[in-house]
Order: C-alpha cells, then structure tokens, then sequence
C-alpha cells in the first residue's frame, strides 16, 4: 500500500493489520521518523518498521533506533540491500511471538 501523505492516513491505519511498514525519512509534511513513532503508539501489535534515511545522517539513525525502527537503511539503497533487510526483519518476524522485539543485525 503506499499514500500520498502521512498525515491523512496515520487516522485510517487501525484497521490495516500490517506485518512491516517501509518508510522514507523524507516525506511531504511531517517526516517519516515522526510518521513511525505515530504508527508505532497506535498499533497494537505494533508493526515491524525500516526507515529509508539520507545518506550518512548518523543522527537520524540515532534517532531512529531510539524511537524503536526495527531496520535503518541508508540512501542510495540498492535492489539487493533492501531485499536483504526485508529477509532479516521477516526472519525475525517469523522468531518471535511479540512484533515489537527489536533485534540488531548487521546487514551483510
């Protein structure tokens, strides 16, 4: 599913039953950081998450691991890294009861 705006939608998610949610940091109005800390606080269970962040913006991801992100990628993200990310969070899914664990590992 993807959405022009996050503000619009962060009210209709409820009901969307999502295993992982994929996120830019740059979004139009608020940005995507702020958009998962949102989604996050209203889904129970919460969602897996990856956050697509600017390259080399350690304080973004700083942040964003903070704020409970399961998976940062930095930009320019290629087919085969984000394929990778996707299999490491589907794993982890797949390991626990509970969608909220957040486990580190490191992409190869």
């Amino acid at each position: 599913m993807t959405w022009e705006s996050a503000e619009e939608n962060l009210p209709n998610l409820g009901d969307a039953g999502f295993d992982i949610v994929v996120c830019s940091y740059r979004l139009p109005g608020m940005n995507g950081l702020d958009f998962i800390r949102q989604l996050l606080a209203r889904l129970t269970p919460p969602p897996w998450t990856l956050l697509l962040t600017p390259g080399n913006d350690r304080q973004t991801a700083g942040l964003a691991e903070k704020a409970g992100v399961h998976c940062i990628l930095e930009k320019p993200v290629t087919v085969n890294r984000f394929a990778r990310a996707i299999d490491h969070l589907l794993a982890d899914l797949m390991e626990t009861d509970c969608p909220c664990v957040t486990k580190k590992r490191e992409l190869p």
